[in-house]
């Protein structure tokens, strides 16, 4: 073992984890403080804890070409019914800097750096979203095709 680096308040439940290769930092999400922390791998301490609102944070997508982070929540109580329930990661302020509805509670988020793609499972049965992280802007839903799997296309406005 390297170091153990405490993340989160009381509980704080780290259930998610990314990194970013590209800036050196270490994501965790705190699902029961509900924030994010940001590890300098280099320093292997904490830079910063980013409140992450009613939300429980539990994965992440990474645009490194980008320097953004995205983080999917599991929404409870009145958060369920918000119009979002991801948001986006500034890497360069550590600080959310905008949010995205992800239909349910979404579980995993892959960053595709190539196509510009962020896909979502959306947490509903045989659902995958894909989603322009090039442009910004509360993703607005396009369904896209009815077949068994539902894949929904998003398109950042």
């Amino acid at each position: 073992m390297i170091a153990t680096i405490p993340v989160g308040s009381g509980s704080g439940n780290p259930i998610g984890i990314a990194v970013d290769t590209t800036s050196g930092k270490v994501f965790t999400a705190n699902y029961y403080s509900e924030s994010i922390s940001v590890i300098d791998e280099n320093t292997l301490s904490v830079a910063a804890t980013i409140p992450d609102g009613d939300y429980h944070p539990i994965a992440f997508g990474v645009d490194s070409a980008h320097g953004k982070v995205y983080v999917s929540n599991y929404a409870v109580g009145p958060s369920f019914t918000s119009s979002a329930n991801g948001v986006i990661i500034d890497e360069a302020s550590n600080s959310i800097t905008s949010s995205f509805l992800t239909l349910g509670n979404a579980r995993p988020l892959v960053v595709d750096e190539t196509k510009g793609l962020l896909y979502i499972g959306d947490g509903m049965p045989n659902s995958v979203a894909g989603v322009s992280v090039y442009q910004t802007g509360l993703i607005e839903p396009h369904l896209t095709g009815q077949k068994s799997s539902m894949r929904r296309y998003y398109e950042v406005n």
